[in-house]
């Protein structure tokens, strides 16, 4: 869990004459379930915020965003996040793209599912799973340095679900308390040092001019070092992030439909995130939901392509599907997702009109 600090108020709530920032008002709507909370009151307007919990939450995160509690006029407690430092009209318009692709991607899963008793059957049998989409929350850039993100509730980091899971492997005598300190990681620092102990002057050397003498040598001596690589991969237990959400299972039939959960959202989120250029998706910016193993995308700093060009290291791989990701997908492990995929890419290809308007009115 991520570190913070609780600051209480003795201030009573008061009323104040603001909208709650909920999805389906902000951004375009469809005619298809909701994606998150209704949105609504008991009388049916939207609901509004009728003041603040007295309680703040302060993230130790670089940035210090804090938490609030908004009490709104349907009775909920909503909590948000105050980000400061951050632009996120970046965030909220790809937000507003993954809402707005929901639409054609359900209805193209209606359309492959088939209608009559097929589809009929089809759709049955996903009532305990839920449709092909991406999650999406709430965000409302204030100005270019501060925002409000909506806090997804009952989720957790990725990284933090692997690592729970690397406390329990015996193999490792709990000498990985956490990713980076992983044995395999740090044999890969250990190359990357080797690799510019010889340079002149290695120790006035940045990560990324160290990085490069790594690939350097690499491409010098071809296959030299292709075993080293494979036994690295080979000695990370790639169950880690499967246990992990097993735990969050009752039973057999409830891991069942956690993990095709897990899968169509990997998919869905995959395919938007590689048509968009979406980059920097490390194992804290994905969040996977406690409730149903869907996976939550945060974090959008780089989109359109700018991880390949705007990082000091480029990244070059399409979407994020390690070893410890197919581990989590079973048996099928890729064909897992692959259908799921396909249908994702074929709903964007359809929808390519209106993807390109909304990108239109705002690249």
């Amino acid at each position: 869990a991520t570190a913070a600090t609780t600051v209480a108020s003795s201030d009573a709530a008061v009323p104040v004459p603001l909208l709650l920032p909920v999805q389906p008002f902000y951004f375009l709507t469809w005619d298809a379930p909701p994606l998150s909370h209704g949105g609504v009151d008991g009388d049916g307007a939207v609901p509004r915020v009728l003041g603040f919990d007295g309680t703040l939450l302060v993230m130790n995160s670089a940035q210090k965003p804090k938490r609030l509690t908004l009490l709104t006029s349907d009775e909920r407690a909503v909590r948000m996040l105050v980000k400061g430092g951050d632009d996120l009209r970046l965030d909220q318009r790809l937000e507003t793209l993954f809402a707005c692709m929901n639409a054609p991607i359900l209805a193209q899963e209606q359309h492959d599912e088939g209608p009559g008793e097929l589809g009929a059957r089809a759709r049955a049998a996903g009532v305990l799973s839920c449709r092909l989409r991406v999650r999406t929350y709430s965000v409302v850039p204030v100005s270019k340095r501060v925002g409000i993100v909506e806090w997804v509730p009952d989720t957790e980091p990725m990284k933090a679900l692997i690592e729970r899971g690397m406390h329990r492997d015996a193999s490792l005598g709990g000498r990985a308390p956490s990713v980076l300190k992983h044995p395999a990681t740090l044999a890969y620092y250990d190359f990357v040092q080797h690799c510019t102990d010889a340079l002149p002057n290695a120790a006035a050397l940045s990560d990324v001019q160290k990085f490069l003498a790594m690939f350097t040598a690499v491409r010098n001596r071809s296959g030299a070092h292709t075993e080293r690589v494979r036994d690295w991969i080979q000695g990370i237990n790639p169950t880690y992030l499967q246990s992990s959400l097993q735990d969050l299972a009752p039973s057999h039939a409830a891991w069942y439909y956690l993990r095709k959960n897990f899968a169509r959202s990997v998919a869905a989120t995959s395919v938007v995130g590689y048509v968009l250029g979406v980059g920097d998706r490390h194992l804290d910016n994905f969040l996977v939901d406690a409730a149903t193993a869907e996976v939550v995308a945060i974090d959008f700093g780089h989109a359109f392509g700018s991880a390949t060009m705007a990082l000091p290291i480029p990244e070059l791989m399409p979407f994020r599907l390690t070893p410890q990701m197919r581990g989590a997908l079973g048996v099928l492990g890729v064909d897992a997702v692959r259908p799921a995929m396909a249908t994702t890419l074929r709903a964007v290809q359809r929808a390519r009109p209106l993807l390109q308007g909304l990108l239109a009115s705002f690249l």
